[in-house]
């Protein structure tokens, strides 16, 4: 284009100007348990009823720009991780012969922050969930099936004998699924 506009410059009074991709992410900037709470606050929602209210705006959008490249048929497409979006873009175009217009609407699950509820002043408050630094020394294997029945329900009080197989055997049930559900879903090698 910059070849074609110089080339004929005597002759050309200006030229339109866009932008080649738009992007748009379904992003919430909450960095703090404040600000979701701001916004719970606005939208009038319960804590409990965010979860709801997410899953379906989100379908929504989901919904329309499936839509929408399907009025164009145009790919809707999960893009894998580790794929940037810039270099899968090119293949596409190639592969079909788009040279404008819509090339592909791309999915992508993005981490996020996660909150928990903790007791405030007044009522209980949403802080936001820190991830924690692996011990200095791995737990031996007392203190890791205390950690695990932990998941199971066990309560560690001072009072309280080792955990016993009916809080260890559901904790353990429930790693398993972690496990499971991390080899379905979890990142690909």
């Amino acid at each position: 284009m910059k070849e074609f506009a110089e080339k004929h410059r005597d002759r050309i009074v200006g030229a339109p100007e866009c932008f080649d991709r738009i992007l748009l992410k379904g992003h919430l900037p909450l960095p703090t348990g404040k600000s979701l709470e701001s916004l719970l606050d606005s939208l009038g929602l319960l804590y409990k009823d965010f979860e709801a209210f997410v899953l379906k705006h989100s379908q929504y959008i989901k919904d329309h720009a499936r839509q929408a490249a399907e009025r164009s048929e145009r790919p809707f497409e999960p893009i894998p991780p580790r794929v940037r979006k810039e270099d899968r873009a090119p293949e596409i175009a190639k592969r079909d012969g788009i040279t404008q217009g819509l090339l592909c609407i791309y999915t992508a699950a993005e981490s996020c922050s996660s909150f928990v509820l903790r007791a405030g002043k007044g009522k209980p408050r949403l802080h936001r969930a820190r991830r924690r630094n692996p011990p200095r020394r791995p737990p031996t294997l007392g203190e890791m099936m205390v950690l695990v029945a932990q998941v199971g329900g066990y309560i560690p009080r001072k009072s309280s004998d080792p955990p016993g197989p009916q809080t260890v055997w559901p904790a353990l049930q429930r790693a398993y699924d972690f496990a499971l559900c991390w080899g379905a879903f979890g990142p690909k090698k």
